[in-house]
């Protein structure tokens, strides 16, 4: 069984918000309301940031949190690192924690950032001989040079957060909470990040994440918790919980005829989206009558591994001539928007006639990365003429097979892992 370092246990904590009466501000306001005739009487009112939250955090694991801004994931990881108290709840763990949370918690800006460092490393309890052992270190990996003697009022957001995290990782910590700071610096520095992090967790260090980066979350994260107005929404594999959150955070903002799973204009079932006939979106020439992905022999009912040959099927109606149709085919990676693969149809309609047609596109079995995705097309005439356009109509989800659930190969960041033909030669001598 694996050991529980951090257990969270009906957390709560509740703030007031609005009005708070003072003797200046009655004053004020009541010289104002009777200018302007506004009330401004109005009470304080109670706000739940956390409500009834609770998770185990284990040894040597990284769990991410996700959610948006202000749905409690900030707040929380205030109260873990002890910084503010709960209202309610109680928090359990074992060993030392070390946070890196807004910008200036544990630095005084008048000191130098070699002072702060000094002054960090005492308030966590290492001696100075400790620090002394490890200063050189943690110079070289924050990468601030000569910034390093100057009071650390004058760095830029980023070189605070870039010296902070630095401090942080040579800290002897057995729990680290880290909120959005992993995406500081320039691509180098994230990488030395994300490798120092891989150490720690290789250590033992256990470690919460808070991020809106999900390629961050999906590379780093054994476990993820999708937040929202101080509630836990949902807990559980990485990829999952983001293909939850993203597809529920993307259909509040998209109208009802175009991918909404709360609407009532179409059928969803996974991996597809069947519209009845009074509400398929299209024109006059053209309209959508159902969009799925789907495997031929599934190893398990509506779950799509990448190993599997892929069938991208839409079903359309042609309602008037002449009219031969195209179809220009995105697939997007929900994680950060960047095209997964384009495709264009290179024939002409079957046929003229008006009628209903069903065109598949063929996806060879490991060719799509696991992730989350969704689909967009343009539908044009042989004239290159448009017809109309379906941006994010259908979201769909590739698992990783269960081989790869724990090998060091999991985390490739690209949206397509086609297997590719290698060759291999024995040479008799050295290359000239």
């Amino acid at each position: 069984m694996e050991e529980v370092v951090l257990k969270v246990e009906g957390l709560c904590k509740k703030y007031h918000k609005g009005y708070q009466p003072s003797q200046i501000k009655e004053v004020f306001a009541s010289f104002y309301s009777s200018k302007n005739q506004t009330d401004y009487q109005t009470g304080p009112t109670d706000f739940w940031a956390l409500d009834d939250v609770s998770f185990e955090l284990h040894k040597g694991e990284v769990l991410g949190i996700i959610g948006e801004n202000g749905s409690g994931k900030s707040t929380l990881l205030k109260i873990i690192s002890q910084i503010t108290p709960p209202t309610k709840g109680n928090i359990h763990f074992n060993g030392r924690i070390a946070s890196i949370l807004d910008i200036g918690t544990g630095f005084h800006p008048e000191l130098t950032g070699r002072e702060n460092i000094y002054l960090r490393g005492e308030l966590f309890g290492m001696s100075k001989a400790n620090i002394d052992e490890n200063i050189a270190t943690i110079i070289d990996f924050s990468e601030i040079g000569s910034s390093l003697d100057s009071p650390v009022k004058h760095y830029s957001s980023g070189m605070f957060l870039r010296l902070a995290f630095s401090v942080s990782m040579f800290l002897d910590s057995d729990i680290l909470l880290l909120d959005e700071v992993v995406s500081v610096g320039d691509a180098g520095f994230r990488f030395k990040c994300f490798r120092k992090i891989d150490e720690l967790i290789k250590k033992g260090v256990s470690i919460i994440l808070i991020s809106h980066n999900f390629n961050e979350i999906n590379t780093l994260c054994h476990r993820c918790i999708w937040m929202d107005k101080g509630k836990i929404i949902a807990q559980g594999r990485t990829i999952d919980i983001i293909g939850q959150y993203t597809t529920s955070s993307i259909s509040k903002h998209l109208p009802s005829n175009n991918i909404n799973p709360t609407g009532n204009t179409k059928r969803i079932v996974p991996n597809a989206a069947i519209w009845e006939k009074e509400n398929r979106p299209g024109n006059d020439f053209f309209e959508l009558c159902a969009i799925s992905v789907s495997t031929p022999n599934p190893r398990k009912k509506d779950i799509l591994y990448m190993d599997e040959p892929l069938e991208l099927t839409i079903i359309y109606r042609k309602k008037k001539l002449p009219l031969d149709i195209n179809f220009y085919l995105s697939i997007f990676n929900l994680n950060n928007d960047n095209g997964a693969l384009s495709t264009i149809n290179p024939n002409k309609d079957i046929s003229s006639e008006i009628g209903i047609y069903s065109l598949t596109c063929h996806i060879p079995r490991n060719f799509m990365n696991f992730g989350n995705y969704y689909i967009s097309f343009w539908v044009g005439s042989d004239t290159d003429e448009f017809v109309d356009n379906f941006q994010k109509i259908l979201f769909f989800k590739v698992d990783i097979i269960p081989e790869l659930e724990d090998s060091k190969w999991k985390n490739v960041h690209a949206s397509i892992r086609p297997d590719l033909e290698w060759e291999w030669k024995k040479l008799p001598n050295e290359p000239t």
